[in-house]
């Protein structure tokens, strides 16, 4: 994936928000994506980071968000053109590494 150390959402498209998720319209290519909360779109401003985006995404959702998922997210986003590239490549992690990190975490002992 070509993204940004932080990445940033196009802002040239066109969002429309459903409850938690948030519908977006590529005008460009002429083809909509519906984003759930984890998808970490709106918080894309080029200045945060995904080890940040995951900290947050872990205050909102109250569960833990590992920086894996937010890169495997930051992927699928880059991969729909939904990101403004750059030129500096970002490690990717692949989906068997993120479940596999999510998986250790639900078998953990839940803290009150």
């Amino acid at each position: 994936m070509k993204a940004r150390q932080n990445p940033k959402a196009r802002m040239d498209c066109l969002t429309r928000e459903f409850g938690d998720e948030v519908l977006v319209y590529d005008r460009e290519r002429n083809v909509g994506h519906c984003l759930n909360p984890t998808a970490a779109w709106k918080l894309c401003d080029g200045k945060t980071s995904p080890s940040e985006l995951a900290t947050i995404l872990t205050r909102q959702f109250s569960a833990p968000v590992d920086e894996p998922i937010v890169l495997l997210a930051l992927d699928e986003l880059s991969k729909a053109q939904l990101l403004v590239e750059t030129e500096r490549p970002v490690r990717r992690t692949s989906r068997r590494e993120a479940s596999a990190r999510s998986a250790s975490r639900e078998q953990s002992p839940c803290r009150s």
